[in-house]
């Protein structure tokens, strides 16, 4: 991504919640079921957007970030993707070359009239990334607050899993190099394969998702 380009992505308005709103003193870290709080609602209650710029290092504002977990039930097998190693083509310089097992961004402004900007999103960014416009049953599973990276201090983690029912999956989006359907084992294999640099939100998710079955 070209630096003009990255500019324009962080003066956009993002949906952001009050820490205060969501979290106390005793609030813990790490994986939080979705059946133990109601962040999701609450985020939806008392939602602001702000500029993405000001909120990348403000401790008092949390950017809910959908994680989706896409299965094919009838492969069984989920979607997994590698970002683009070139500056021209990957959107996040942290994220040059890694791979991912999820599908989601920030919350803008262009979902601001729907019910449920957070999930509506989740839809959008599998169809614009991927290519998957049959996801269906969203479900949340868990939520992650995360302190092991100093980023992730600022976004709540909100992890899906979807389904889908198409067989084939393809690269839409310039910032991915490859995008496949690969099984549980193959999944793990890539986790644990030296070779492979998988990003931690993945790692997280992945946990969260196993703990749920």
């Amino acid at each position: 991504m070209s630096t003009q380009h990255r500019e324009a992505k962080m003066l956009r308005d993002i949906l952001v919640v009050k820490s205060s709103v969501l979290y106390t003193d005793e609030t813990p870290w790490g994986f939080v079921p979705a059946a133990d709080v109601e962040w999701e609602d609450q985020a939806i209650q008392h939602y602001e957007y702000k500029m993405r710029w000001d909120m990348e290092e403000d401790l008092n504002y949390q950017q809910p970030i959908p994680y989706v977990i896409v299965h094919n039930p009838e492969l069984d097998k989920f979607v997994a993707y590698k970002r683009g190693s070139s500056e021209s083509t990957s959107g996040e310089q942290r994220l040059y070359g890694k791979w991912s097992l999820w599908v989601g961004w920030h919350i803008e402004r262009d979902q601001e009239s729907d019910a449920n900007p957070i999930r509506s999103t989740a839809i959008i960014e599998i169809e614009e990334e991927i290519g998957l416009s049959d996801i269906e049953n969203l479900t949340l599973l868990w939520y992650i607050r995360d302190k092991t990276v100093p980023v992730n201090l600022y976004h709540l983690g909100m992890v899906y899993v979807a389904t889908t029912h198409t067989p084939d999956v393809e690269t839409v989006d310039g910032e991915l190099e490859q995008v496949y359907f690969k099984s549980a084992d193959e999944i793990d294999e890539l986790m644990n394969s030296p070779e492979v640099d998988m990003e931690s939100r993945s790692r997280i998710a992945r946990d969260a998702y196993k703990a749920s079955l």
